[in-house]
């Protein structure tokens, strides 16, 4: 069953904070089993930006420096959460740690770009 302690939550905060201090994030947990972080200013992506990223193909759609972003912060989601997956798509069987996504800007509060 996925789910995600506090505390991981608050590890995870605290390291996406302190090497991004750049960017004002919004990071908030859903059920005990989904971590959501929100990049809502930064100076990498554009002024009213409202993107769902798909973790999975993160350098398909992004170059430079915001993969590069998106990348590092997704390794911190998992090594600092101690995520794991061992789900069997074939046979219909989903374990994983927990789940979560990365979004930049809201629906109804768009990303800033602070250069």
């Amino acid at each position: 069953m996925a789910y995600i302690t506090k505390e991981q939550v608050k590890t995870i905060r605290n390291t996406l904070k302190s090497e991004f201090p750049e960017i004002k994030f919004s990071i908030t947990t859903f059920h005990y089993s989904e971590i959501r972080v929100v990049i809502l200013k930064s100076p990498y992506f554009e002024n009213e930006a409202k993107l769902n990223v798909n973790q999975y193909y993160i350098d398909r759609h992004f170059e430079g420096k915001q993969a590069e972003v998106l990348n590092k912060i997704k390794s911190i989601i998992l090594e600092k959460g101690n995520h794991y997956d061992n789900s069997d798509i074939q046979s219909d069987y989903f374990d994983v740690a927990f789940y979560y996504n990365i979004e930049v800007g809201y629906w109804n509060k768009p990303h800033v770009n602070t250069l």
